[in-house]
């Protein structure tokens, strides 16, 4: 006699044996999805489903021999065949993961591989904010820069410099000639670069008359090292020099630009 069982889990549909469903207590597994379960809670008499009920019905469904059965009992399958436990001989029933877990599993590998992505452009984008926030991993980025044909550069808040106890004075072996002398504050905890220095001197109606830019490499005193920028919480003494003969002045302007 012949009997349909249903697997629970992917709903498959198949025939077996009365032989077949009396091994291993009905335990069988699924060729669709490989779940495992009892074949005769599952069954289905083949006589109360007409649809199936005649030979004409079950010409087109495949003949399927399990070479591990054998060789006169067989099974024929509306779908993918039932594997019996047997198939597995005397190694142990290992049931392979649901799913579900082996989704969940992908989708965490995915976030993972999403954040990794989004951790290395961070840190590529924010190079030079990290070295300047953190000092002791400069050496590293510089290597990784080296690699990636790029360059770490000290930071530029120029809100964070101030102008501080400015003083202009004539020189007193050259006339015409001013100096102009102030003190750069920097008010952050890290390092910045070393800023241009506009000088403006106006007139007696402070408009502008004369206008120079100084670089750092103008107005630092020798040796100083621009590429290290303005330590931390540090002053800097400058002193600038420009050539006013000839105009009326009463006043002057100094502004910090990069």
């Amino acid at each position: 006699m012949r009997a349909i069982t249903l697997c629970p889990a992917c709903q498959t549909q198949f025939f077996v044996t009365q032989d077949q469903l009396t091994k291993h207590d009905g335990q069988v597994r699924c060729g669709h999805c490989l779940h495992v379960f009892d074949a005769n809670a599952h069954k289905l008499d083949i006589d109360a489903l007409p649809s199936i009920n005649n030979e004409s019905n079950l010409a087109h469904i495949p003949l399927v021999q399990d070479s591990t059965l054998p060789v006169n009992e067989e099974m024929v399958s509306l779908n993918p065949p039932i594997i019996p436990t047997n198939t597995l001989l005397d190694q142990p029933l290992k049931i392979p993961a649901l799913p579900v877990a082996s989704r969940a599993l992908r989708w965490l590998s995915y976030a993972a591989l999403l954040l990794a992505a989004v951790v290395a452009q961070s840190v590529f984008f924010l190079r030079s904010e990290i070295a300047s926030y953190y000092p002791p991993s400069k050496p590293y980025l510089v290597q990784l820069c080296q690699k990636l044909a790029c360059s770490i550069h000290l930071l530029r808040n120029i809100e964070l410099i101030v102008i501080d106890d400015s003083d202009i004075k004539e020189d007193t072996n050259y006339p015409g000639l001013l100096h102009v002398s102030s003190t750069l504050v920097n008010q952050a905890k890290y390092y910045l670069a070393y800023p241009n220095i506009e000088l403006t001197l106006t007139d007696i109606e402070d408009k502008p008359k004369l206008r120079r830019i100084f670089k750092p490499e103008e107005y630092l005193p020798v040796p100083t090292d621009v590429a290290n920028g303005i330590p931390p919480t540090s002053e800097v003494k400058i002193n600038l020099a420009i050539m006013a003969q000839g105009h009326s002045l009463a006043g002057y302007r100094v502004l910090l630009t990069y």
